[in-house]
């Protein structure tokens, strides 16, 4: 992180195939972050503040092999966050389907989160699920077997410290 924005990194290791549907992301390969710029920890339902983006390795672009980014309105929401340009959004991947692996990385600027300002809020409500086709869901701080995609409280806290 920094002032002007968040980054993430991922490397998956050990796939029988790749599948990525920018229609249909967690149906194959994709990254999902949730971000609460205010990290408010007692709201069960999203404000304008919480932000749900999806990332794939590939799906985009004329012949479906460039990174996508998405941005996703949270589901029962009191408010939603403003929809961000995704031309801002950085997405880099790189597959090397014969050592059956990939890794992506992303920039995601200030400007696409409503609220972000480390210098009066250094506590972001986060979390993630990285889904695979074949090897299953990681997740951070909840699964997706609870509401962790609509309800924040379900969200860990990142401390954004220099």
């Amino acid at each position: 992180w920094d002032r002007s924005g968040l980054y993430f990194a991922v490397r998956v290791e050990g796939k029988g195939g790749f599948h990525a549907d920018p229609h249909k992301p967690s149906a194959g390969d994709c990254l999902h972050v949730w971000i609460d710029t205010r990290d408010v920890r007692d709201a069960r339902r999203a404000s304008r503040y919480c932000h749900h983006f999806s990332f794939l390795p590939e799906g985009g672009g004329p012949r479906g092999t460039r990174p996508v980014a998405a941005q996703e309105r949270i589901a029962l929401a009191r408010e939603h966050a403003a929809t961000a340009d995704l031309k801002c959004i950085r997405v880099a991947s790189r597959i090397e389907r014969s050592r059956r692996r990939y890794a992506m990385e992303v920039a995601l600027p200030a400007a696409a989160l409503t609220g972000y300002d480390p210098g009066i809020c250094s506590r972001i409500g986060f979390t993630y699920l990285l889904y695979d086709a074949a090897l299953g869901t990681q997740s951070w701080s909840a699964g997706p077997d609870l509401p962790v995609a609509y309800d924040p409280s379900l969200w860990g806290t990142a401390e954004l410290v220099s």
